[in-house]
């Protein structure tokens, strides 16, 4: 988050900056963040598929719409018993799994093994919206390899709000080589799921490896969604849980 200030005292840690109280409490909850490559993505409903903007960019972006949703009833033909490490039970598991508005999936459901294979449902719920549910391969990079998530405007290119990631040396070069397998895939198995706390918060797609460290989320973002996504993908980077205890606001003289 850019313009704020960070002071430590004993076992508290303050934040100022100009941001609401609800995105500052955001900062506080541990997240458990896996970056999984998309085996097999189906949304409910008939709409029809939204792209993303071109990938191509000199440095390389990673690109996403709102979760862009596939035509229902279209899983990736990759989504069978043996493949990718799926088992039948999984499979039988993401058949089954209901993201629905109105259903809350189980903790069994959760995004638990980073080793393992995993179903999870899109975190984006909103008003005509239909839900997405993702099968998803074990995790090409976790929590501990992303150094930090911001929101930037990229006025110069015109390409608007968009989340820059940053990652690790070792995590640099996963992300490369998981990229670099990705963008070989058709939709959606050219596209990484982002999961904090067992739900995808953003399925970005590629169409190059992303070799320097750093990748780019766009898609037509409004500034909070993306400061909120950031704030989600910062906490799940945390070493230590943070309690809230409270927010003041504070008037310029």
């Amino acid at each position: 988050m850019t313009g704020t200030r960070v002071t430590t005292e004993g076992n508290s840690l303050t934040v100022v900056g100009p941001y609401a109280a609800e995105q500052l409490e955001k900062l506080g909850a541990l997240g458990q963040l896996r970056f999984r490559p998309v085996l097999a993505q189906e949304t409910a409903g008939s709409r029809t598929p939204t792209p993303g903007p071109s990938a191509s960019h000199a440095q390389g972006r990673a690109t996403t719409g709102t979760l862009r949703a596939h035509p229902a009833g279209s899983p990736s033909a990759s989504a069978s018993s043996g493949a990718d490490g799926t088992s039948a039970s999984l499979l039988a598991k993401y058949r089954a799994l209901d993201c629905s508005a109105d259903h809350t999936y189980s903790g069994a459901e959760q995004d638990a093994n980073p080793d393992s294979p995993a179903v999870a449902c899109a975190t984006d719920r909103s008003a005509g919206q239909p839900p997405s549910k993702y099968l998803l391969g074990p995790a090409i990079l976790t929590g501990s390899e992303l150094t930090s998530a911001k929101a930037v405007n990229d006025t110069t290119n015109g390409a608007g709000w968009m989340v820059q990631l940053d990652f690790t040396a070792a995590g640099a070069k996963k992300f490369a080589d998981a990229t670099g397998r990705l963008a070989q895939n058709q939709m959606p198995q050219n596209e990484f799921a982002i999961v904090v706390d067992g739900g995808v918060v953003s399925a970005p797609y590629v169409n190059q490896a992303l070799t320097d460290g750093t990748a780019q989320i766009s898609g037509g973002f409004t500034e909070k969604e993306a400061r909120d996504l950031a704030a989600k993908l910062n906490s799940g980077a945390l070493p230590t849980p943070l309690r809230f205890a409270g927010a003041t606001h504070i008037t310029k003289r």
